[in-house]
């Protein structure tokens, strides 16, 4: 059996990150996205912020930007949880520990067993 569990969170404040998304190279984050993966190769957990794309001369890009949290991409360029801010923080470990529970679940019933 494989899986994927995808779980996207409102952040309760938007905050300007830097990213590394094509032109742009700030956002205003606004959700927490976790995505996990018995599929990928590597790390089976990404957790990314999106928000709109701030362009250099300060106005709203068209769509949504992204940048790591944790998972692949340059560490020097995740966003960390001082650029958050502790109640976006917050969201983002209740977020992961969700989708690391239903994966736990997952392997559990593939296995036969039971987690609970």
């Amino acid at each position: 059996m494989t899986y994927k569990v995808r779980l996207e969170r409102r952040l309760p404040r938007p905050v300007e990150v830097p990213c590394d998304y094509g032109r742009l190279t700030r956002m205003r984050a606004t959700h927490v996205i976790v995505n996990a993966s018995d599929q990928w190769s590597g790390s089976l957990l990404y957790v990314t912020v999106s928000g709109p794309g701030i362009r250099k001369d300060g106005s709203t890009a068209k769509g949504d930007a992204y940048a790591y949290v944790s998972g692949a991409g340059a560490p020097e360029r995740n966003v960390t949880q001082g650029m958050l801010g502790d109640d976006n923080w917050q969201i983002v470990i209740e977020t992961r520990a969700a989708v690391e529970a239903a994966m736990h679940a997952i392997v559990a019933v593939d296995a036969g067993g039971d987690e609970s």
